[in-house]
């Protein structure tokens, strides 16, 4: 935070040594230090000029100077004179001396907070350089970001144990998200790729599991090449969290470039899905289709279209199975023993997921 103990007195000061009276006050108005005998003004005034006055101008009202003191970031302050007739150049001057004053007593930004801040949008364009330098960030190195998600209740626990994995380790960063969810950010070295990548998100997941006993998935986006390509990389490892949930739920480990199909239906406009689906079953409905029926049809196409693989597999008899099949095309009119139907009714059942997910 400010200093404003340090502000107060070099104010006092240099305005006690070029005999000024002067009042440094916030955007909306709040006296925020003043010298001795300065008379303050109401805050309706101060919001009044801070909107008429811009960075570094003089501006002479109502027997007052005013000039206006910017800040990186947040708003900034009006320094106020009681002399209208007050000597720009000094005013302008002590504007300056303070400005540079509140820059020097700012916190400095970490690299973990100005991650976040890039991550969430909060920063953008030139300010992202700017801050990053401030915090040291090297602004060169390749980044990937792992969105890991677990519990609530077991959040601070994956927090704990991730930073003793990682935080001692060059080039690693971990910082919590929200109540289920941190953040794990790895600069890359220039000999490291998608395999160390894929590597260490199941090192995470594995961790995680077997020595914390916390269920945790982990996902992440492309890699960051530049800074401003993190806030996109973070956004495709939560679009890549939100679709495993939907398509993917028996996996630990989701890479947005992985995400197939089910990233494409994720993209869709919700009528358009709804249209496929009935096109597809031909004006049936994916609910009249029994639970029993459907884990078949998915066995069936985990084995290839192959029946008796799945006969094998199930315990079924080939004929009863082949008997379900045929039931299921007289209902929908889709052959899943052809292979353009059966990707159809795949299709079908994922988009069907995904209303369903859309519907709760």
């Amino acid at each position: 935070m400010i200093n404003k103990q340090i502000i107060r007195e070099s104010l006092i000061e240099l305005a006690e040594i070029n005999s000024l009276e002067v009042g440094l006050y916030d955007e909306k108005g709040s006296l925020f230090i003043s010298s001795k005998n300065h008379k303050q003004l109401d805050s309706e005034k101060i919001a009044s000029l801070a909107e008429k006055c811009t960075s570094g101008q003089l501006l002479a009202k109502g027997g007052k100077l005013v000039c206006k003191i910017a800040q990186d970031k947040g708003p900034g302050y009006l320094l106020v004179s009681d002399d209208a007739k007050a000597d720009e150049k000094v005013l302008r001057t002590l504007a300056s001396h303070l400005g540079s004053m509140f820059r020097l007593t700012e916190d400095k930004p970490d690299k973990a907070s100005t991650l976040k801040a890039i991550m969430t949008g909060e920063l953008k364009g030139n300010d992202i350089y700017a801050k990053a330098s401030r915090a040291k960030l090297d602004t060169d190195r390749r980044r990937v970001l792992f969105l890991v998600e677990t519990k609530e209740d077991s959040i601070q626990t994956a927090l704990e144990i991730l930073k003793s994995m990682y935080v001692t380790a060059s080039g690693y960063l971990v910082m919590p998200l929200g109540k289920d969810s941190l953040m794990v950010v790895k600069e890359l070295k220039d000999c490291e790729g998608k395999e160390d990548v894929a590597e260490l998100a199941e090192e995470m997941v594995s961790i995680l599991n077997t020595e914390a006993m916390v269920s945790a998935r982990v996902a992440y986006g492309e890699t960051a090449i530049y800074l401003d390509d993190v806030r996109r990389s973070y956004e495709q490892a939560l679009a890549a969290m939100e679709v495993g949930s939907i398509f993917y739920s028996q996996l630990n480990v989701l890479a947005y470039e992985k995400l197939g199909i089910g990233l494409l239906i994720y993209q869709l406009p919700k009528d358009m899905c709804k249209r496929y689906v009935s096109d597809i079953l031909s004006n049936s409905n994916m609910r009249d289709i029994d639970k029993e029926t459907l884990d078949i049809v998915n066995s069936f196409f985990d084995n290839n279209l192959n029946i008796s693989e799945t006969s094998r597999q199930l315990y079924r008899n080939r004929n009863a199975l082949t008997a379900r099949i045929e039931r299921l095309q007289e209902q929908t009119g889709l052959d899943m023993r052809n292979f353009h139907d059966a990707v159809s009714f795949d299709i079908a059942m994922m988009i069907n997921e995904y209303l369903e997910y859309l519907d709760r």
